[in-house]
């Protein structure tokens, strides 16, 4: 049966490529280092996952290394970024066939629907899921905020089980949506929108994870915990890397963060394009600030799995 005790930090993870194909054995050593290191969920197929540039073929090879690999050690959700509404279907009976414990439903971008074509779209797809369906809502793409009256709608939906507000300000989302948010859980999914100060969220869907992902669960847990200090300074040991992901697009940046510290390739697809050279140098002296080791090869990363897993060095 698929799980539904989605919580902690989930990392929305970057898809490997080679020679311009899916890497899937890197994809599997980054699934399993992932895990080693104490991440708590993993979401494939997402925004950080350059869903837009996968095929169908990809996207299935991308979901069934991750269940395989997680084996039902963390949840496997997958995302459905779509502004196609039998799109989004099919992405998520995709994603049930292949035995994903969830789906994290991005709201429609680009085309602007109105609130009422929204919260239909949400319905229909959780209508069909089958499993259990995070809501995302990303305001700078989808031009429509989530707030505690369309969560009130939203709220007794069969299958919705979560909302993931992308938001700037997403404690004072939280703290917003009060009483209309129960039985949903929240997670904060902006890693650079304050979140030390979101110790009311369930969990946190992280992209700065997919490099640092022990730094990013301990940050959530300290949150969590109500331990602000220790929240606030693990979210300044990671703002050189934030500061980075601004030069540069971010699934660029953490590609070449990653083809640093862990050995996957650095490559993207257009329209994204590698990070500048002149920011290379920044960028490992980011890593370096942050206390990540950047002599870290893809074949030493191979040497030194045993047990099932990788023996992290972050």
């Amino acid at each position: 049966m698929p799980r539904t005790d989605f919580s902690g930090t989930i990392v929305d993870l970057v898809t490997p490529f080679r020679s311009g194909e899916l890497d899937q054995a890197g994809l599997s050593l980054l699934l399993e280092w992932q895990i080693q290191c104490g991440i708590e969920g993993l979401l494939v197929c997402g925004e950080a996952g350059e869903s837009h540039c996968l095929s169908m073929e990809e996207r299935q090879t991308v979901i069934a290394t991750a269940v395989e690999v997680a084996r039902g050690r963390v949840p496997v959700l997958v995302g459905v970024v779509a502004n196609c509404t039998d799109k989004a279907i099919v992405l998520v009976e995709q994603a049930r066939a292949a035995r994903a414990d969830g789906v994290v439903l991005t709201l429609p971008y680009y085309n602007k629907p109105a609130r009422e074509g929204v919260l239909r779209h949400v319905t229909a797809v959780s209508l069909r899921a089958g499993l259990p369906v995070l809501v995302l809502s990303r305001p700078a793409a989808s031009m429509m905020p989530i707030d505690a009256a369309f969560v009130a709608q939203l709220r007794g939906l069969p299958n919705l089980c979560g909302i993931v507000d992308c938001g700037p300000d997403p404690f004072h989302a939280i703290a917003e949506y009060g009483d209309d948010a129960a039985g949903l859980g929240l997670f904060y999914g902006d890693d650079q929108a304050g979140s030390a100060s979101c110790a009311g969220a369930a969990g946190f869907v992280s992209w700065i994870a997919n490099v640092s992902p022990r730094l990013a669960t301990s940050l959530h847990h300290a949150a969590s915990g109500g331990n602000l200090k220790a929240a606030r300074l693990l979210h300044s040991r990671l703002t050189p890397l934030f500061d980075a992901m601004k030069r540069d697009h971010p699934v660029s940046t953490l590609k070449q963060a990653l083809a640093y510290v862990f050995g996957i390739d650095a490559q993207v697809r257009l329209p994204l394009l590698p990070v500048e050279s002149q920011n290379l140098p920044e960028l490992r002296q980011a890593l370096s600030l942050v206390g990540l080791s950047t002599d870290l090869s893809f074949l030493s990363a191979v040497a030194i799995a045993s047990g099932g897993g990788l023996r992290c060095r972050l």
